[in-house]
């Protein structure tokens, strides 16, 4: 397994962690407020640890050319 079929595997985890999690907010899935913040700060979390991610590929992808 390369490390592209790595790095894809765990994208796509996160993007349908991501999808669940904005379905479970747009949906009215928070019982308060409390949780209504944890879930879009789970959100954001997820979004930068996929960015993060992509970034550091396309940087290791670069230094190989």
């Amino acid at each position: 397994m390369d490390g592209q079929h790595i790095v894809e595997m765990v994208r796509k985890t996160l993007r349908i962690m991501m999808d669940e999690g904005a379905d479970n907010v747009a949906l009215g899935g928070a019982k308060d407020w409390g949780e209504y913040q944890r879930l879009v700060g789970r959100l954001e979390g997820l979004a930068i640890a996929e960015r993060e991610i992509l970034d550091a590929a396309q940087k290791l992808m670069k230094d190989e050319n």
